[in-house]
């Protein structure tokens, strides 16, 4: 199953477009992805915005969609850890996972 990634929020205007990396994709922006994460968290408009600006300067925001539209998203956020042998490895680190309401209980997230 392929989670595209979400692309510019400008405006948090709400409407799928096209996804240019993976066939029959869609990613999604601002309103849908806002809902969902304000519904799971109960944070404002002002955090949500910031935080969605951060995630997306990282690469780090994904969507899960069922049925034409956004059910679950979470952010993959770029870390570096200790490997054990002394040097430090890429990795990611999941945050803000969740589902909107009416999908949950389905396993998305």
């Amino acid at each position: 199953m392929k989670i595209p990634m979400m692309s510019d929020d400008a405006g948090l205007a709400g409407e799928p477009v096209p996804s240019p990396g993976a066939a029959g994709a869609v990613e999604w922006r601002g309103a849908a992805l806002a809902r969902i994460w304000a519904e799971a968290f109960g944070d404002g408009p002002d955090f949500i915005r910031g935080f969605f600006a951060f995630a997306e300067g990282q690469g780090a925001l994904r969507a899960l969609g069922v049925c034409g539209a956004p059910a679950a998203m979470a952010a993959s956020l770029p870390i570096a850890v200790a490997d054990g042998a002394g040097g430090v490895a890429e990795a990611r680190y999941l945050y803000g996972l969740c589902t909107a309401p009416e999908w949950r209980g389905r396993g998305f997230a």
